[in-house]
């Protein structure tokens, strides 16, 4: 039953990913608007690695703007509060609840990485993608 979730969770991470990556701005003959990535925030390159992945994520997020970072911590507050759902749920051996639950995490992890793609650079959405897989055992890295 766990495996059926997890692997539900990883789909539906993937496809969200695919989806946002191959979608340009077109126009009605399907031709590119704009491209922009000059703006995006690079992958972090100090000398001293963080502590842990938390660390990490916020050290990210810093670099915002204050009203993303709040969103930011939103969706975070609101993956954690739903991840402790989710293991009593799982002890519980409700399924229709993991479903429900794994429902709102991906909801939650689509509009984080949503923001991290219109935010960071490629080398920096894979590194943020890395530290949510390991405070998220869900999240593939």
């Amino acid at each position: 039953m766990r495996y059926s979730v997890l692997m539900k969770f990883k789909f539906l991470f993937s496809a969200t990913l695919i989806a946002q990556l191959a979608q340009p701005a077109l126009a009605a003959e399907e031709e590119v608007l704009l491209t922009i990535t000059g703006d995006r925030i690079e992958l972090i390159s100090d000398v001293q690695p963080p502590d842990d992945a938390d660390d990490l994520v916020l050290r990210y997020y810093q670099l915002l703007p204050l009203a993303l970072q709040e969103s930011l911590q939103l969706l975070r507050h609101r993956m954690d509060r739903r991840m402790e759902d989710y293991e009593v749920a799982f002890a519980a051996g409700d399924t229709a609840e993991i479903n429900e639950i794994t429902d709102d995490l991906s909801a939650y992890w689509t509009r984080i990485q949503q923001i991290h793609f219109e935010e960071f650079t490629p080398a920096a959405m894979q590194d943020l993608g890395a530290a949510y897989a390991a405070l998220y055992f869900l999240i593939e890295g």
